[in-house]
């Protein structure tokens, strides 16, 4: 938005300014636009011939989402669960707060599914890189979830260029086992838990 001088000079009183070319200052303001979901609704209809009484139904366009939840919102919402560690009833109601818009537990349930299965070979392909890698290091923490009993643990597995992460229910030899792969032959750098004793001492570097 250009602001331009009044047109009357504040000094003389005439009105004949001439205003430069290049403003002499920039005041910018950063906001974000309301936040709404924009609702796409695909109404199918049938037919019926006139000849033999075959009845012809529509189909929705092949890119169009099978179900309810688009491509967009379902990145948001995987988002809000895998990198800000939102619950299932949190997410839902910051949709709500947020968008407007109410789903119920097992339809945002459904999309973490969904999700985990597109990632699932992009997944198995940094865990198998991460197995053949030179020199890993190797951490674990506790992993509480929604007030659960039973304690899981965050397994994290860094190359020089890749990041494996897995929730496993144990903090044990067979839970690093499963990370590293039973023969890895390269260098792990760890901490002094227990659960890599397993490693060769030529092999393994504590931090």
């Amino acid at each position: 938005m250009d602001c331009l001088p009044d047109p009357t000079c504040p000094c003389c009183g005439q009105s004949d300014i001439f205003v430069h070319n290049n403003p002499f200052y920039r005041h910018q303001v950063h906001e974000i636009p309301k936040p709404a979901v924009d609702i796409s609704e695909y109404r199918l209809f049938s037919g019926q011939c006139r000849h033999c009484n075959e009845v012809v139904r529509g189909k929705k366009p092949e890119n169009v989402s099978q179900g309810i939840i688009g491509p967009n919102l379902l990145s948001y919402i995987a988002v809000l669960a895998g990198q800000y560690h939102l619950s299932i009833r949190k997410i839902c109601s910051l949709l709500k707060e947020q968008l407007g818009t109410t789903f119920s537990v097992g339809a945002i349930s459904e999309a973490q599914t969904k999700v985990a299965s597109m990632l699932t070979p992009l997944h198995h392909a940094i865990r198998d890189s991460i197995q053949t890698a030179p020199l890993v290091h190797v951490d674990e923490t506790s992993h509480p979830r929604n007030g659960e009993e039973s304690l899981r643990w965050c397994w994290l597995v860094a190359s020089e260029d890749l990041v494996y992460e897995k929730i496993l229910f144990s903090r044990s030899t067979h839970s690093a086992k499963t990370m590293l792969g039973k023969n890895y032959s390269g260098l792990v750098v760890t901490d002094q838990c227990p659960s890599y004793n397993w490693l060769k001492p030529e092999q393994h570097q504590l931090c």
